[in-house]
């Protein structure tokens, strides 16, 4: 047995070949599995349709890795499915604020919007999701929707026809559902 000098009790340190750089990378390595677990398991439970327990695990991926958008994004749909359309507002800029780019975040934002009864906003929204991703056909749609409840029928009418065009080139199921929208 060795025994080492200035160790209190005399033991070693544990994994004493090991650099303590790569401990501590280690270590990091745990809490982004810890991360990752956490945003996983989320996602899991928000898909089981257990949200309340989804949101509190979002929270809890959000105490390690506050500046990932996509758990922000994920708190934000989870959110508005609980009704809770404020906080998922919250959640969506958030997502935006640190990705602009997370079109998927300013597209649920603006269906939110659209929910609250909120069309200028959400039309606002739907055109910087758009910006982002020109052939979204449910941004069409929704743009659409939010146009029509504002009464602006043409305006609607033309997002509707475009929602109806990228439908059938990306999701060719939709297009004669969006179809049904527009006027005669």
């Amino acid at each position: 047995m060795t025994i080492s000098k200035g160790v209190p009790g005399g033991k070693q340190r544990r994994n004493q070949h090991i650099p303590r750089k790569f401990t501590a990378a280690m270590s990091g390595i745990t809490l982004i599995t810890v991360f990752m677990t956490l945003y996983n398991r989320g996602y899991m439970l928000a898909d089981r349709d257990l949200q309340k327990e989804a949101v509190a695990t979002f929270n809890d991926a959000l105490n390690i890795g506050p500046n990932i958008y996509k758990v922000w994004y994920n708190k934000g749909v989870t959110l508005s499915r609980l009704g809770q359309n404020e906080e998922a507002i919250a959640a969506f800029d958030k997502a935006v604020e640190i990705n602009p780019q997370c079109h998927e975040a300013w597209y649920h934002k603006g269906c939110t919007l659209d929910d609250l009864g909120r069309n200028e906003e959400a039309v606002a929204a739907f055109d910087k999701a758009l910006e982002i991703k020109p052939d979204d056909h449910q941004s069409w749609y929704s743009k659409g929707n939010a146009l029509a409840h504002l009464g602006h029928k043409k305006e609607a009418a033309a997002a509707y026809k475009k929602a109806v065009h990228f439908s059938k080139m990306n999701k060719p199921s939709d297009s004669n559902f969006i179809r049904d929208k527009l006027p005669n």
